[in-house]
């Protein structure tokens, strides 16, 4: 812990180590705005589960059917699977339903639902999807495909070796657009995360925070104190960089310490 002051006001302030608890929480509320986050194994959050591919298959869905089928035969080819052939899987379905009056749009219902799993098609095959599919095929696949008004995609690496996220978004809300160039400022007042998405990325997924809050000239701090406190991400209690960005902040410099000696 340091305890800062201004010396003019006489307020002080400290600066505590932030615990991964609190990048966890900001993790969660990027979540709640609709980003998506994808890490691998050598990470904290873990590796591709199915929840993940539900998600990335609404955006799938969001293709048109060209595009479903080459997507498809893509992920099918890296698998070692021979490509969907809408021949082959028109003669296998009226194989199975020659005698009840199904139609060639029931045909192309099951390819793009699936329900009858009886051919192969787009859903099991996008299901496929595993780790090596991610970057160069299926996120690839979507920056052709998109608008980047729609879809967003940040591939984000940490600090140490192995350490590899992907991080999307696509917009089903027809809302106010994300602006993947924007850069957010510091206003000194609330938590922040960084300067831009891939700064906030980086450091919510594999950096460091620091807390600051105010305290009194002991370095205690009430209940109070603990209200008003603010997390900056990117920064931790023993780097210059914090003396620097207290000063920027709060006109603030690293108070001197007295030491009481008690019998």
């Amino acid at each position: 812990m340091t305890v800062y002051v201004n010396a003019k006001s006489n307020q002080f302030m400290k600066v505590l180590p932030t615990d991964f608890d609190t990048l966890q929480i900001s993790k969660a509320n990027w979540e709640e705005f609709g980003f998506h986050f994808i890490a691998g194994e050598a990470t904290h959050f873990g590796a591709l589960d199915t929840q993940q591919v539900v998600d990335l298959f609404q955006v799938f869905k969001k293709l048109n059917f060209r595009q479903k089928m080459n997507l498809c035969n893509q992920i099918r080819a890296n698998h070692g699977l021979n490509p969907i052939k809408i021949q082959d899987e028109f003669d296998e379905y009226f194989t199975e339903h020659q005698y009840d009056g199904s139609t060639q749009q029931d045909f192309l219902n099951e390819l793009e639902t699936g329900d009858e799993g009886i051919i192969n098609d787009f859903p099991s095959s996008f299901s496929l999807i595993n780790w090596s599919d991610l970057e160069y095929i299926v996120f690839d696949y979507f920056n052709n495909a998109f608008e980047d008004t729609k879809y967003h995609f940040w591939r984000v690496t940490g600090f140490s070796q192995g350490e590899l996220a992907y991080v999307w978004y696509y917009d089903f809300t027809d809302e106010e657009p994300v602006n993947a160039d924007e850069k957010f400022k510091d206003d000194y007042q609330s938590n922040f995360d960084g300067e831009t998405f891939t700064d906030v990325f980086e450091n919510i997924l594999y950096g460091t925070a620091v807390t600051i809050l105010p305290c009194n000239s002991s370095g205690f701090s009430n209940e109070d104190d603990w209200c008003k406190s603010r997390y900056v991400a990117g920064l931790t209690t023993d780097d210059e960089m914090v003396s620097e960005y207290m000063s920027k902040a709060y006109n603030m410099v690293p108070a001197k310490k007295s030491v009481y000696y008690y019998a």
